[in-house]
């Protein structure tokens, strides 16, 4: 794989990529973003960041794809894709609410290839503390991957074949460490990844 150009745009790092090992039939390219963390305005976390410009971002983001970068195949959002979920339970979600979850759906929506998701750290987390202004880890992050499976239909980890390289997507969430809380924080968890011994086999 080569890495062909990295465009810092409207706050989202866009990377892309290369594979392929010439003009052979099986090369393509794919965009990588990471950390847009979208968030509801008039959420709790709203006081702390700018949750409409974050929105604002993410749209203007999947424009900049559609039309600067049309001939990409896929693009990979490597986690935090929301700031917080709010609520850990799937009965919550595809009801008619508004969520940040089903937010990222809407707006990812109108990207013109397929997107992979990757679940980071903040994809685990379903509140905002404002006292301490920090978000609060789920309570059982099985309720967490339930409500991930019932809004994009992914699983906790996953991989798939694209022309014939296929891609592992991780989750550093898992693991027996994982869940130590983060530096400087008392809240939030993490930030410390480790893999379960289950996903090294996907």
């Amino acid at each position: 794989m080569r890495l062909c150009r990295i465009l810092l745009a409207l706050a989202v790092a866009v990377v892309i990529c290369n594979c392929g090992g010439g003009k052979g039939v099986n090369e393509f390219t794919f965009v990588v973003i990471s950390d847009i963390h979208v968030r509801v305005p008039g959420n709790p976390d709203d006081r702390d960041y700018d949750n409409a410009g974050n929105v604002a971002d993410l749209v203007r983001t999947v424009e900049t794809i559609n039309t600067r970068f049309a001939g990409a195949e896929f693009v990979m959002v490597t986690g935090d894709l929301v700031g917080c979920l709010f609520s850990e339970d799937p009965a919550d979600y595809l009801a008619g609410g508004t969520n940040p979850a089903e937010l990222l759906k809407a707006i990812m929506a109108d990207l013109a290839v397929p997107w992979h998701p990757a679940l980071g750290n903040h994809d685990y987390h379903t509140g905002y503390d404002l006292a301490a202004g920090e978000m609060s880890p789920a309570r059982n992050n099985a309720d967490v991957e339930a409500v991930w499976r019932k809004v994009l239909g992914i699983e906790p980890y996953y991989s798939f074949v694209h022309k014939g390289a296929r891609f592992v997507v991780l989750n550093s969430n898992r693991g027996a460490s994982a869940g130590g809380l983060c530096p400087l924080s008392s809240l939030e968890r993490y930030c410390s990844g480790a893999f379960d011994g289950g996903q090294m086999l996907c």
